[in-house]
């Protein structure tokens, strides 16, 4: 979706030509070549944790809030790195950090005081990492695998959004009353969902 051939090419191309690009790949790389299974194993136990402690303690439910967003900004860059420099070793950690950001109940930060929106920035955000991260390696992974993450992000991510920010029955916010930077990025998300998604893969609404 984002990055076709042609888009890989060409940043491999600057990686090879330009200093800075060549850098920024080299400490791309040492960044998520330390992260091993078991670190992803470790995490997604500890976000299991955070999803029994998070309805009885507000702490828990950021905690797991800033946990879900780092392990899916993690997932988008293995799976860049991934595009970059095929490497069939660096699949199960992208497929066990998606599948750890997708055991969270939640990915909003509005926390447990505001049990009357279900949807945020960060909804849009894990769900736009967890979209990316998904296209970038669907190529090697199972019809059901793709089936399982795409049910996630349309519960966790679209439907809340849409619910909240676009359906006419029952949007609570919307461009005039919450600024044009919350509706676009909500909105924007909504849409990278449903490109990865595919029409096959979403029911009508």
């Amino acid at each position: 979706m984002l990055f076709d051939h042609h888009s890989i090419a060409r940043i491999r191309d600057a990686i090879r030509k330009d200093p800075y690009a060549a850098n920024s790949f080299e400490l791309l790389k040492k960044d998520i070549l330390s992260v091993d299974y078991t670190f992803v194993q470790e995490k997604h136990k500890l976000l299991l944790e955070l999803n029994h402690r998070a309805a009885d303690e507000e702490k828990a439910y950021y905690e797991r809030t800033a946990l879900t967003r780092e392990l899916s900004e993690l997932s988008v860059n293995a799976s860049f790195l991934y595009l970059l420099e095929p490497d069939s070793s660096l699949l199960p950690i992208v497929k066990g950090l998606i599948s750890a950001v997708c055991s969270a109940d939640s990915w909003s930060n509005l926390g447990p005081n505001f049990k009357v929106w279900k949807s945020d920035l960060t909804t849009a955000d894990i769900g736009v990492h967890i979209a990316i991260a998904l296209e970038n390696i669907k190529a090697q992974m199972p019809e059901e695998y793709i089936q399982e993450v795409t049910s996630t992000l349309l519960h966790n991510s679209f439907y809340p959004l849409y619910e909240e920010w676009l359906s006419p029955e029952n949007h609570v916010n919307a461009l005039d009353t919450m600024g044009h930077n919350w509706w676009n990025v909500c909105i924007s998300g909504m849409g990278v969902v449903l490109l990865t998604a595919g029409k096959s893969r979403v029911p009508p609404i």
